[in-house]
C-alpha cells in the first residue's frame, strides 16, 4: 500500500514539522506501508504529485492550498474531486469544527451540552455582541472563531464587565472576521479539563480519554498556545473505570454530531459532575503529544496509534466497497488485539 504525506512548509515551525513527519514516516513503514513524503506548495503541484506517484491513500497534515491564482482551497475537497483515497473527515466537517460557533449550534441543536455563547462580527446583520452585553453572563471568554491550538487565547480574553468586553471583542475583530464570546467556566473551583481522543469509526471506534492540567496553578484557569508549546501542560490518561466510561460516551456523542471520521479531539470541561464540550480537533496534528497520551488509556503505545489511525481509514473504505486494498498484514501484527476488535469489522 502507498500512502502520500502531505505537507506544506510552515515558515514559523520548519525544524518541528521536519522532525514530526520524518517520525510519522518511519513509524508506518515499520508496518509496511510504503510512504511517500511529500511536500507540496499549491493545488498545481498536489494534481502533479497525484498523476506521478498515484498513492493509493493520502495523509494532508494542512487543511489548505491555494492555485496560481490565490484562491484557497480545501484540501480533502480536492482529493475528493481527484477521486484519490484520504486519511480523515470531509471537508465539509472539517469546515464545520474549525467554526467554534457552528459547532456550538450544531450540538445544541442536537442535545450536547455546550457552554452558552454569542456570535461576535464586523457584520452587523449577524453580529450579537448586543445580546451577550444585554445578557450580562459575565464573565466570558472570548476566542477568534476558525482558530485551533488556543491561537489567539491570553489572560485578557476572559473579561469581567461591559467595557473589558467590548475593548476586547473590537481589538480581536480587527485580526479575525469572527469572534465567539463565550461563558467562562474557569472560576469554578470545582472544574476539570479533559480531551478525549477518537480513532476509527461509528461502530468500529477507540475512544481515549486524558485529563489536561497546568503544572503551576493559574489565578484564572486558561491554556493557551504558550502553554501547550513550552509543555506548562500535563496530560494524564484517564484510568478510573467509571469516568472513562461516562468522557467516553459524552465525547461519542458530540464526534457524532460533528460526522468526523478516522481520528479527531474533543475538548471536554467538568464541572460539578457536568459535562461540557468546547470544541473539536478534526485534524490533529499527530505525531502529538495529547493524542498520544490518550493513547495511553486503552494500550496503545506512541509507535501503535499512528498505525491505528491508518487502519481505521482503510477499514471504512473496505466497509464502503469503495477499495478492495488487503490490509497490510504488519498493521494486523503491529496492533493490540483489543485495538483491532474495536476497528475492524472482520475482527469482532
Amino acid at each position: 500500500m502507498k500512502l502520500m504525506l502531505l505537507h506544506t512548509a510552515r515558515q514559523a515551525r520548519p525544524t518541528t514539522d521536519i522532525e514530526r513527519f520524518a517520525l510519522l514516516a518511519d513509524t508506518l513503514q515499520g508496518c509496511g506501508v510504503q510512504i511517500l513524503n511529500e511536500y507540496v506548495q499549491n493545488q498545481e503541484e498536489l494534481t502533479h504529485n497525484l498523476r506521478q506517484f498515484n498513492p493509493d491513500m493520502v495523509f494532508a497534515s494542512d487543511y489548505y492550498l491555494e492555485n496560481a491564482a490565490g484562491q484557497r482551497s480545501n484540501i480533502h475537497q480536492l482529493l475528493e474531486e481527484a477521486h484519490t483515497p484520504y486519511i480523515g473527515s470531509s471537508a465539509e466537517t472539517l469546515e464545520l469544527v474549525l467554526s467554534k460557533v457552528a459547532l456550538k449550534r450544531k450540538w445544541q441543536e442536537n442535545g450536547v451540552i455546550t457552554p452558552d455563547g454569542f456570535w461576535a462580527t464586523r457584520d452587523p446583520q449577524t453580529d450579537q455582541l448586543d445580546e451577550a452585553i444585554e445578557a450580562a453572563e459575565y464573565p466570558y471568554l472570548l476566542k477568534p472563531n476558525r482558530e485551533g491550538n488556543s491561537r489567539g487565547l491570553d489572560e485578557s480574553s476572559i473579561v469581567f464587565n461591559q467595557l473589558q468586553l467590548e475593548r476586547k471583542a473590537n481589538a480581536l475583530l480587527q485580526e479575525y472576521p469572527g469572534v465567539l464570546v463565550e461563558k467562562y467556566l474557569g472560576i469554578i473551583n470545582e472544574l476539570r479539563e479533559f480531551t478525549v481522543a477518537m480513532i476509527g469509526n461509528q461502530g468500529n471506534r477507540l475512544l481515549m480519554p486524558a485529563e489536561i492540567t497546568l503544572k503551576a496553578k493559574k489565578k484564572l484557569r486558561l491554556i493557551t498556545t504558550r502553554d501547550k508549546d513550552e509543555h506548562f501542560t500535563l496530560a494524564e490518561p484517564v484510568r478510573d473505570e467509571i469516568l472513562k466510561h461516562n468522557l467516553s460516551e459524552f465525547a461519542e456523542k458530540a464526534f457524532d454530531v460533528a460526522n468526523v471520521r478516522d481520528y479527531a479531539r474533543c475538548d471536554i470541561l467538568m464541572v460539578k459532575h457536568k459535562f461540557y464540550a468546547i470544541e473539536i480537533n478534526g485534524q490533529p496534528m499527530i505525531p502529538d503529544r495529547w493524542f498520544e497520551t490518550c493513547s495511553y488509556s486503552q494500550e496503545l503505545s506512541e509507535k501503535q496509534y499512528l498505525p491505528a489511525i491508518v487502519l481505521a481509514a482503510i477499514e471504512r473504505y473496505r466497509l464502503t466497497g469503495d477499495v478492495d486494498w488487503p490490509i497490510p498484514p504488519q498493521l494486523y501484527e503491529h496492533l493490540p488485539q483489543s485495538a483491532l476488535e474495536s476497528l475492524v469489522h472482520s475482527a469482532n
